[in-house]
């Protein structure tokens, strides 16, 4: 997937070469700043960000989710995992939630600083008798904190400078 300034195009590697598989018919009105990928390879869907608005489209192009979403800011970050889509533009990060064929609000966080990266982390922890996803934040204010499914930091780590990137890597069991 290519998101660029106003078009997505969508290109597969077949029979040893990249072939163009669609490109968007008609110019986005704002800027794409962020392209995710959800499903699996047979069934991909693609999602992306595009100014306070999120679309989501079939990998040979055809439109079928849009949310207006609550942010008053251009989304940087997104991320969807199941039935839960979560979005941060620079102060304020958002989950969704899909039931019955209806999008809502789950929970918000704002930051005291810029948040300058986002991943969602599907951990062990449980709670309410589920495993629950957690997001966890870098922010320029020199903090990564982690969010809990219900909006709450559950953790905060203070570092010497503003963390840019960050992943999780997971220990092999003994």
């Amino acid at each position: 997937m290519i998101g660029n300034e106003k078009s997505l195009e969508y290109w597969e590697y077949k029979k040893g070469e990249f072939v163009q598989s669609f490109k968007s018919a008609e110019p986005f009105p704002n800027e794409i700043s962020r392209v995710v990928i959800s499903g699996s390879n047979d069934k991909a869907a693609v999602f992306l960000a595009i100014g306070s608005e999120i679309k989501g489209v079939t990998k040979r192009g055809k439109d079928f989710f849009k949310l207006d979403t609550s942010h008053t800011e251009r989304i940087l970050h997104l991320h969807v995992l199941g039935t839960n889509l979560w979005s941060a533009g620079a102060y304020t990060l958002n989950c969704y939630a899909s039931s019955n064929n209806a999008i809502a609000d789950k929970y918000f966080f704002v930051c005291d600083d810029k948040i300058n990266e986002m991943i969602v982390y599907h951990s062990d922890l449980i709670t309410r008798g589920r495993i629950e996803p957690l997001v966890i934040i870098a922010c320029n204010d020199s903090s990564v904190k982690v969010i809990t499914d219900n909006g709450r930091q559950l953790y905060q780590a203070i570092l010497d400078a503003a963390p840019t990137c960050i992943t999780v890597i997971e220990e092999e069991e003994q």
